[in-house]
């Protein structure tokens, strides 16, 4: 016991050096935050508390990734945007074909090099796009789609197909809400779908802007975006995680353009 609490400090020791070698002093603090908020399950705790103590912690959260992102981007603007990380960029679904080489890395205002984004894993490709495509368009019966496979035990796979056919139904009916404009209006369908994050306010589809604009599916929201894609929905939010160097290079050469905003 105490050899494997030693042995994971040592790697954990030897993981910060290297990290601080190769990403700075900022970077390291904000990783290390992260994987102290992961320790801790700190989104767990706050999805879970009361509406209203939720709301407070995450408008704290927020403030402080937006003053950190900004501080940061004082010293090293080659590696923080000046976008808000929390607003909302509105892009044609189609539009997004492919899954992120940083997938699953909430990287809120980063600029990042290297070749994440020149990655050839098709969003539509996984399952849950697959299985909705198979069952709405398609028209297969959901045990017959390749979702089945993916459960073990029946009554989780019905749970979790009825879950779909609710998303998609309110979809249908009322039209592709952001979660702000859901929370207002149906709270319950708002939280219902809080899982790996926050609240319903960070809860929207996640992506990453590579070097040419492309938009890249990171994290949130492939229930939802799936079901965009197959009733032609013409626009979807999204939170933007990450930008690749190139394409921050591009937008801050072109700043004084009337649609920077919009795509930067």
């Amino acid at each position: 016991m105490i050899y494997r609490s030693l042995r994971r400090f040592v790697n954990l020791f030897q993981y910060g050096v290297d990290s601080m070698l190769n990403r700075g002093v900022d970077r390291t603090f904000l990783l290390a935050v992260r994987y102290l908020s992961w320790r801790l399950q700190f989104h767990n705790r706050v999805a879970s508390l009361p509406p209203r103590l939720n709301e407070l912690v995450v408008a704290l959260v927020i403030t402080w990734v937006r003053w950190s992102t900004k501080s940061l981007r004082r010293i090293s603007p080659d590696k923080y945007t000046d976008t808000d990380p929390y607003s909302l960029l509105y892009v044609d679904p189609q539009k997004i074909t492919h899954v992120s080489g940083l997938h699953s890395k909430k990287r809120r205002g980063w600029v990042v090099d290297s070749q994440w984004d020149r990655t050839h894993e098709l969003f539509d490709e996984k399952p849950i796009p697959t299985a909705i495509r198979q069952h709405f368009k398609d028209g297969m019966e959901w045990d017959k789609t390749v979702l089945r496979d993916e459960f073990d035990d029946s009554d989780l796979f019905e749970k979790k197909c009825a879950r779909i056919e609710q998303l998609y139904n309110r979809i249908v009916t009322d039209g592709y809400r952001n979660q702000r404009e859901l929370l207002k209006t149906d709270p319950e369908a708002a939280w219902v779908g809080v899982n790996t994050t926050l609240s319903p306010l960070t809860n929207e589809i996640t992506v990453d802007i590579g070097r040419d604009g492309e938009i890249l599916w990171n994290m949130l929201g492939k229930h939802r975006l799936s079901i965009a894609k197959v009733t032609d929905v013409e626009k979807v939010p999204v939170l933007v995680f990450s930008r690749h160097y190139e394409w921050h290079k591009n937008c801050e050469s072109n700043k004084k353009c009337d649609d920077y905003k919009k795509c930067c």
